[in-house]
């Protein structure tokens, strides 16, 4: 449990960089308005107010739309929370901590753009998706595999609508797989470039398993642990992708670590708690057997 004076720093330390980040926004939706309205009474001062219709129409527009900026600089310099402060200076001190005090050595990297095409290596979602990745945590499980959380949010646009089809964490494990399949509580995977077939629930998980490939023997086991996973993390949609390379896990939950807007001791250490617990998760799913006797 972290000290009252650490959680105490780590608070100050991101209100700091939040108050920067406010001034830079605020400063440049000021100068936005102070600008049009300077440039607004130089063009009356120029074209005369009087019998100017036309003037007059375009002052009250221009007017109104400089005030407006005037509005969102005093807004955004009291009001705003910049998702930088949580991922640039909140969440590395608590790793910091975790890797001190829980004797582990995890490594933090706040918008990994690299990792933008984890959406397409994972086939969870379709490929024209677009991917932003707030921040990337990685580590090795008990059994010596290399895992990574990737905090991201993969959406699709068809031009006139837009919908998220994953907003949480997707875990990435260096784990092959003989067979590909997947074990998911909603929608479909890509079927690029493996293909599935659809198979019948597991658990109320929708089974799909790669053409001309049998069902897992061990497949009702692992449906089983990831109820589990879904219960202790209070998950609102789980996907699981087992791939000939690698395997996947994405959780979506609103109890995630992510970001943050008024800190106070408690919401540090509960985000502490919260990290530790998640880059842990990846032992949950035994080794490379799945085997779950431990």
């Amino acid at each position: 449990m972290l000290s009252s004076s650490e959680k105490q720093t780590i608070i100050q330390d991101y209100q700091k960089k939040n108050k920067e980040i406010r001034k830079k926004w605020k400063d440049i939706f000021l100068r936005i308005g102070l600008f049009m309205l300077v440039s607004l009474a130089i063009a009356i001062v120029l074209f005369g107010w009087k019998d100017n219709l036309e003037l007059r129409v375009f002052s009250y527009i221009f007017g109104g739309v400089a005030f407006l900026m005037l509005m969102v600089s005093y807004l955004v310099g009291n009001y705003m929370y910049s998702p930088k402060a949580t991922y640039q200076v909140l969440i590395p001190a608590l790793i910091e901590k975790i890797n001190f005090y829980e004797e582990l050595n995890l490594k933090y990297e706040a918008y990994n753009k690299e990792k933008k095409t984890i959406n397409k290596e994972s086939q969870l979602f379709t490929r024209g998706a677009s991917v932003t990745v707030q921040s990337s945590l990685s580590g090795y499980n008990d059994y010596l595999e290399a895992w990574s959380i990737h905090d991201i949010r993969v959406v699709v646009s068809t031009g006139q609508s837009t919908a998220i089809l994953f907003d949480g964490f997707l875990f990435e494990l260096d784990r092959p797989n003989s067979v590909a399949f997947q074990l998911r509580s909603a929608s479909r995977p890509s079927n690029k470039p493996v293909k599935f077939r659809k198979e019948e629930k597991v658990n109320d998980y929708k089974l799909f398993v790669e053409d001309e490939e049998n069902i897992p023997s061990n497949i009702e086991k692992i449906a089983g642990k990831l109820q589990e996973i879904h219960t202790m993390f209070h998950v609102k949609h789980l996907y699981f992708s087992a791939l000939k390379e690698k395997t996947y896990l994405g959780i979506q939950s609103k109890s995630l670590p992510r970001k943050q807007s008024k800190l106070t001791e408690e919401k540090v250490q509960k985000m502490y708690d919260d990290f530790v617990r998640y880059s842990k998760l990846m032992n949950m799913l035994g080794d490379s057997q799945y085997d779950f006797s431990n």
